[in-house]
């Protein structure tokens, strides 16, 4: 009898043990489920032109992306750590780059998962600046870009961050002839500055000048475009 119950109690610290482990197993699995969330940096500010570095923990292997970005010389890089552990990645800003912030995805790979890091841009927007102009202006050369978007963007920057009272020229080439919202709100936001748009029409380069204190508004239709004949219509042809 005292051998059965010895046999008996064996059997039952056993079976304890069992599922102690079983009931460890599990919840240290479901710990590291929760665990496998990226740590990282909070906002970081970058200048145009310039670089900044994101510091980040992660328990499994990830890509980056980057989002509300204008500007094809805007990238990241991940300098170590693209598996597990502590990482760094430098984003790298575009002189150019018109967003005044940049959000930096991370995302985790083979699985539903993704932090954000924001990063704001200071300074002011570089553009090519043509010399030769008249006094008080300043010319911005957009004849050679390709995308209809960045045109836009680029444009709206040249207008925003223009100095007080100064003449702004958009030499705009043959590729594009209107102008949409980008530029619509910058140029509304700036009522102290005189715009003069070139562009080619039927092979003949043609200059509206649009003066300060015009209603930008009652320039664009419903749509949020502007076509540069119309303002030729309206202002007439230098």
């Amino acid at each position: 009898m005292r051998k059965l119950m010895k046999k008996t109690m064996a059997m039952l610290i056993a079976a304890l043990a069992l599922t102690m482990t079983l009931g460890m197993t599990v919840f240290a699995a479901g710990k590291d489920t929760n665990t496998y969330d990226f740590v990282t940096s909070q906002a970081v500010n970058a200048e145009r032109g310039g670089s900044t570095q994101i510091q980040l923990f992660a328990k499994e292997r990830f890509k980056v992306f980057l989002l509300d970005n204008n500007s094809q010389d805007t990238y990241a890089v991940i300098d170590n750590g693209q598996d597990i552990g502590n990482a760094s990645v430098t984003v790298y800003i575009g002189a150019d780059e018109t967003s005044p912030n940049v959000a930096v995805l991370f995302y985790a790979y083979d699985r539903d998962f993704y932090d954000c890091v924001n990063v704001r841009v200071n300074g002011s927007v570089q553009q090519t600046v043509i010399p030769g102009t008249p006094a008080g202006s300043v010319m911005y050369d957009f004849s050679n870009i390709g995308d209809y978007n960045a045109f836009n963007q680029k444009m709206a920057a040249a207008i925003y961050n223009a100095q007080p009272g100064e003449v702004v020229i958009l030499n705009t080439g043959a590729r594009f002839n209107s102008f949409t919202t980008p530029v619509r709100n910058a140029w509304a936001a700036r009522p102290d500055v005189t715009v003069a748009v070139r562009f080619m029409n039927q092979n003949q380069p043609c200059t509206v000048i649009v003066p300060a204190g015009s209603n930008v508004n009652a320039l664009f239709n419903a749509d949020g475009y502007c076509g540069f004949m119309y303002l030729a219509g309206l202002y007439g042809v230098q």
